[in-house]
């Protein structure tokens, strides 16, 4: 029987026997404009004295935070901390049982329609888009129900379809892309109607290292 050390010497002879392949460094440089958000709220979120229970248990309390436009907020913790419920209040989705919560100056789930039209959300776990039809249906459909100008969809499918490299399945149905490919097309129609706020939650689920930077 071959030892181990034989089959090792083995594997390196057949590795010498591999003919490298040189590969041309790309110093190619792709440069993206986006146009400045619409004329908002310069608070886009403030929650003053927030909490949030299901039944006895607390999920939060007294939570205090804003949020101005160009912040970038990371919220971090354990499962069950209340990361995806603070982002469900802010989209109108839940209602808080104590405290104060604005979104771009509106109550969310007071004025849950006008507040959808000013914001963007991706819920790693959860599709916004139509399983049976090509991504650029479903843009379609985005572009009506947020009455977005022909100019600026135009503009911003093919910013998007550039940056996230999703011409090659841009037509394809949405059942057979990859979770990747998925992920990619979920941030696009999140951003198509250029909304002042943007909430990812769990976006990078099945994205690669290209498409995370």
């Amino acid at each position: 029987k071959a030892t181990k050390a034989s089959l090792v010497q083995s594997r390196i002879k057949q590795l010498e026997k591999v003919e490298l392949i040189e590969v041309e460094e790309d110093d190619a440089v792709m440069n993206f404009h986006f146009p400045a958000p619409p004329a908002g709220a310069h608070s886009v979120v403030r929650l003053e004295k927030v909490s949030k229970h299901y039944g006895p248990v607390a999920v939060f309390e007294d939570v205090d935070f804003e949020i101005v436009k160009g912040d970038r907020i990371a919220i971090v913790g354990v499962n069950g901390a209340g990361k995806s419920t603070t982002i469900k209040m802010l989209g109108g989705i839940l209602v808080p049982d104590g405290g104060s919560v604005l979104c771009g100056g509106r109550v969310p789930w007071k004025e849950r329609k006008e507040n959808a039209l000013h914001m963007g959300v991706v819920f790693g776990q959860r599709s916004q888009l139509n399983w049976e039809l090509p991504m650029e249906d479903t843009f379609e459909l985005y572009r009506k129900m947020y009455r977005i100008p022909e100019s600026i969809y135009k503009r911003n499918v093919e910013c998007f379809t550039e940056l996230l490299g999703m011409e090659e399945f841009l037509r394809k149905p949405v059942r057979s892309l990859s979770l990747g490919q998925k992920m990619r097309a979920e941030l696009a129609a999140s951003l198509l109607h250029d909304p002042e706020v943007l909430f990812l939650d769990e976006p990078t689920v099945g994205l690669d290292v290209v498409a995370k930077d």
